[in-house]
């Protein structure tokens, strides 16, 4: 019988080598998924996580595809579709996927809510505040000033103007001067059912012809609203140029943080 020669070796190779064996990666947490882009989804950490070095780099750079992105990622993760770098499921996912669900809603409407809180929250504080700088010049101030109010009126009477219009006048230069109103605060407190109820005509004409220094006006309305601590110098401009609260226009609002501390 011939002798059979064992199987020759590719060329450059030791018969003897064998590659080690090498054990798998483990399966990426569900759970460590899912928090990383639900808080930190912006910054593309979970992707990181996964092993998606490439897109988690793009993800960090436009901050969470302008937070489009992490809002699908999250979504895919809740719902099972999100895979690591390997394409393969995300482990755990079955035995927390409602945990994840009820956390997620719950955190969602709690931010709402705040939202809301603190909407409602900061628009009572510009008003309170902008009632505050009125000095008393709201719908009650009128009666605390007849005299005031008559020897204006007397002085600026002209045959040719209607008395509503002398009387809009009188009271205009009135809440213009000790009020410190804007312009369209002014409007709207001459046309207000809750302040002097004139006619929109009358307030216009009043509005247009009262003596009036707008940009001084806001900046004594800005120094009583930064009286208040909590205010920082942004939030009296927006309170400033706010139409429900100051009424200011941009550049009397800047004006006035300009000269605040003068």
């Amino acid at each position: 019988m011939a002798y059979q020669y064992p199987p020759a070796s590719p060329a450059g190779q030791n018969p003897q080598w064998q590659q080690p064996w090498q054990p798998a990666a483990p399966a990426k947490s569900f759970v460590a998924t899912w928090l990383l882009s639900l808080f930190l989804g912006s910054l593309g950490i979970d992707r990181f996580y996964l092993g998606k070095i490439g897109t988690g780099v793009l993800k960090l750079i436009t901050g969470g595809g302008f937070g489009i992105w992490s809002l699908i990622d999250l979504i895919m993760t809740l719902c099972g579709a999100q895979r690591d770098k390997l394409g393969r499921p995300l482990e755990g996912y079955q035995r927390s996927r409602k945990m994840a669900w009820i956390v997620t809603i719950v955190l969602w409407l709690l931010g709402i809510i705040i939202g809301i809180i603190v909407g409602l929250t900061a628009g009572a504080l510009g008003a309170a505040a902008f009632k505050a700088a009125e000095n008393g010049s709201d719908s009650s101030a009128a009666p605390q000033s007849p005299g005031a109010t008559a020897s204006t009126g007397q002085r600026t009477a002209d045959p040719n103007v209607p008395a509503e219009y002398s009387d809009a006048l009188s009271k205009a230069e009135y809440y213009a001067g000790d009020g410190h109103m804007s312009k369209k605060g002014l409007y709207r407190q001459l046309t207000s059912k809750n302040g002097e109820g004139l006619s929109k005509a009358a307030a216009t004409y009043a509005v247009n012809h009262v003596d009036a220094d707008w940009k001084k006006n806001a900046l004594e309305t800005a120094k009583a609203f930064s009286k208040n601590p909590s205010y920082s110098r942004s939030t009296v401009y927006e309170l400033l140029i706010n139409e429900k609260v100051g009424g200011f226009t941009e550049a009397e609002a800047k004006y006035a943080l300009d000269h605040l501390d003068d």
